[in-house]
């Protein structure tokens, strides 16, 4: 390191201990770019290509201040994962070095301000700050970065002495043409100079360190090239320990055919098998840092209309809104070694998927027509209940044959829940006058499940938990559709047993003591 170099920076441009104390550099800042948008980031600075260096952009609307503290927050998680008793000394454009001391007095009003009604700005990462600082000796200094009429020399430290791979390991592009067997990616190859290996993330995109007793689930893709030249893909989950069975093997079909796109499969299949298999924590690994890079620096932070212009769109959203579902989701970088177990089984996986018949994107229920749907003549003993529409002249609502329960709720998919949760695991027969709801819950019901609870178009659709429900208790009952396009005497008699509709839902029986 030149003398040069350290009259520049001070004594916290690395990380080794000096007079027995660890010292790090960060920055947290805001301006605004060409279109009047506020933009902020922060950057933390290790040392020179310390893999722990980083110069990440926050969510819209983040201010100066909170970059500032994500800075600082960085710093810890990463001094933590180091696992040393040294002093942690932070240098920041943050002006309070009482900070510390000051957390533990709001950590005491749970980060209320001093009237105890409203919370502090900020207040969930000062709390995530004080949680994080718990038996660690940090010292807070105020060196400003940034606003000083100079150039930041954190961030200038950061792009100068970006992260690269040793030199020892074997050409990164070399590695990307044997594994993805076509040309180069080159956005995995600048990825991977930004992301290290071990890498981990949560679903906001902040760096954070690994969660020890979440269940992991790998991802892989394989791709080869045919005798004709055309590129196949196979790619696979798998869950070492069994969490959601040992996962599923595809073959990527969607053009264009990438390692990446493959790559995006994979990981929606595996957050489909966490959301099905109840696992509400859960990390995924994956070789791909170009998806690591655009989860953090695209997918997380820019508002929809930034995103509409990006490739594989329509992943990223499914991916979205699987990651929705889940309570916690981290995504970790690591390269394949497939001389270990995991990556030889994951690399076997994807190899099979290669050979698996090329099938197109599976919409054939939207042919169904309504004949295709119902039945005539169910086997008898099966208990009948009749479900009316709104705006055909009669009233809307649920009758049950030969029982005394009438039920009227507030929408048509409202009043199916009910019947399909008092059936509870037995057959029914439903007669109603909706060809719309038949062909909603037997054909599209489907489609939307496979395709992310999204419709052709790829928007997701309307009531969305609503059919999630329905598609779920569907999997437990047998239902016999009848459509009623012509009313015969008993439907009209049935139907007059429906009282008028009302803005709450109606549970009437004759043997109810209301």
């Amino acid at each position: 390191m030149s003398l040069k170099f350290l009259r520049v920076f001070g004594p916290s441009t690395s990380s080794r201990l000096f007079s027995g104390k660890i010292e790090v550099s960060t920055t947290g800042y805001s301006y605004k770019d060409g279109r009047g948008k506020t933009i902020a980031k922060y950057g933390v600075f290790w040392g020179l290509k310390d893999p722990k260096n980083i110069l990440q952009r926050l969510p819209d609307g983040s201010t100066s201040i909170s970059a500032m503290y994500t800075g600082i927050l960085d710093a810890v998680n990463m001094a933590r994962e180091q696992e040393t008793t040294a002093p942690l000394v932070i240098y920041t454009d943050l002006n309070n070095e009482d900070f510390v001391k000051e957390l533990s007095a709001h950590a005491k009003r749970d980060f209320y301000k001093r009237d105890n009604v409203t919370k502090m700005k900020h207040s969930e990462i000062l709390k995530e700050i004080f949680t994080a600082i718990q038996g660690m000796d940090v010292q807070i200094i105020h060196r400003a970065a940034s606003g000083t009429g100079k150039p930041n020399y954190v961030t200038e430290a950061i792009i100068k002495h970006i992260y690269n791979p040793p030199g020892s390991l074997e050409d990164p592009k070399e590695i990307l043409i044997k594994t993805y067997c076509h040309k180069e990616d080159i956005g995995e190859i600048e990825a991977r100079k930004l992301i290290y290996e071990g890498f981990c993330m949560n679903e906001k995109g902040q760096r954070s360190p690994k969660p020890s007793k979440f269940p992991e689930c790998f991802v892989g893709v394989r791709c080869r090239s045919s005798n004709k030249g055309y590129i196949q893909a196979g790619y696979c989950s798998y869950w070492p320990n069994g969490e959601a069975g040992s996962g599923n093997v595809h073959r990527f079909s969607p053009f264009p055919i990438t390692a990446y796109r493959a790559t995006l499969a994979a990981i929606e299949e595996a957050l489909k098998e966490a959301v099905e298999n109840d696992i509400r924590n859960l990390i995924i690994v994956t070789s791909s840092a170009h998806f690591i890079q655009q989860w953090r620096d695209v997918w997380v932070h820019r508002k929809e209309e930034d995103r509409s212009s990006k490739r594989s769109r329509s992943f990223y959203n499914k991916i979205r809104d699987l990651v929705d579902k889940l309570d916690n989701v981290y995504f970790e970088f690591k390269i394949e070694h497939e001389e270990q177990s995991i990556y030889s089984e994951i690399a076997r996986r994807c190899k099979e998927g290669i050979q698996y018949p090329l099938l197109g994107k599976d919409v054939s229920e939207y042919s169904l027509g309504i004949q295709d749907l119902t039945v005539q003549e169910p086997e008898e003993g099966i208990p009948v209940v009749r479900l009316f529409k709104t705006g055909s002249g009669l009233t809307s609502g649920v009758v049950w044959e030969n029982q005394n329960e009438i039920i009227n709720r507030p929408g048509i998919e409202a009043n199916l829940i009910s019947i399909l949760e008092k059936v509870d695991r037995n057959e029914v027969i439903i007669r109603t006058d909706s060809e719309k709801l038949i062909k909603s819950v037997e054909a599209h019901l489907e489609i939307w499940k496979r395709n992310g609870w999204r419709n052709s178009l790829n928007k997701k659709i309307k009531r969305e938990e609503i059919w999630e429900k329905i598609w779920k208790l569907k999997q437990t009952r047998k239902i016999y559709w009848q459509f009623m396009d012509e009313l015969n005497e008993k439907d009209i008699e049935e139907n007059r047993r429906i009282p008028n509709p009302m803005e709450k839902d109606v549970f009437v029986s004759k043997n109810s003591n209301e």
